[in-house]
């Protein structure tokens, strides 16, 4: 809600580019990367970004699109929430009422910051530990799920109506000057290669062709192990940065 606000409810000119996707996304270090905005939202895919775009009508010079997350569908009660009449209006005229001005935009933090001092965190390191046998056992048995989930075809007909969806985002975007860049997160190297990675990332290309539209690839991921086969740990995260924000300067 707050990162969803805080772009409804800017008025600067400080925002030129926009990254819209999933949990995965939302990884990326936004620090050394000045004027974009990531509203990439957790448990959440790339139409929920496109929508708030989509309403707010305020649209960026650029738009980076992430593919992973094509299969999620949108958040319809997150995006009323964010636009129903009277608190839009309210928090639009009253700074107050937003989110980030309530304890607990406060509070939550500064529980995460404690329970992350008392967790162990090792899964956030670059590979997992030899020495343990219970966390490589755990990360092991998260990944085979995720090996099995990747390895399943998506259905079809699903996918054609996501496309179709996005397709038409796009279309009012680019009818108002949005310049599009697609972009695959890495991934665990066992799944680049399955049949549903290969399934969406044939899919873009096929919906969105490389001699007219933009996108940045996925990077070589044999160093990502990641903490779920899906996720980026702090390390990697950092390394993705530098790799997209290398291949975003062109535009």
């Amino acid at each position: 809600m707050v990162k969803g606000e805080k772009y409804i409810y800017n008025t600067s000119d400080s925002i030129n580019s926009v990254i819209v996707g999933s949990s995965l996304a939302s990884r990326i270090v936004m620090d050394s990367l000045p004027k974009f905005y990531n509203l990439s939202f957790a448990g959440q895919g790339i139409f929920d970004g496109l929508e708030i775009l989509k309403k707010t009508g305020k649209y960026p010079k650029n738009v980076f699109i992430e593919t992973n997350s094509i299969l999620s569908k949108p958040d319809e009660g997150f995006i009323s929430t964010l636009f129903s009449p009277i608190s839009f209006n309210a928090k639009k005229y009253c700074t107050t009422l937003r989110s980030d001005k309530q304890p607990l935009a406060y509070i939550f933090p500064m529980i995460q910051t404690i329970l992350n001092k008392k967790t162990d965190h090792r899964e956030y390191e670059a590979k997992p530990i030899s020495g343990d046998t219970k966390a490589n056992a755990m990360f092991n048995k998260v990944l085979e799920m995720q090996v099995h989930n990747y390895s399943e075809s998506p259905d079809t007909a699903f996918l054609n109506h996501q496309f179709v969806m996005l397709k038409d985002l796009i279309t009012g975007m680019q009818s108002k000057g949005v310049h599009i860049v697609f972009f695959e997160m890495p991934l665990n190297p066992s799944l680049v290669e399955l049949t549903l990675a290969k399934a969406i990332r044939n899919q873009f290309y096929e919906h969105f062709p490389e001699n007219g539209y933009n996108y940045i690839t996925i990077p070589d991921c044999s160093n990502y192990i990641t903490t779920d086969g899906l996720h980026l740990n702090d390390q990697e995260a950092h390394w993705y940065t530098s790799y997209f924000k290398e291949a975003a300067k062109k535009y």
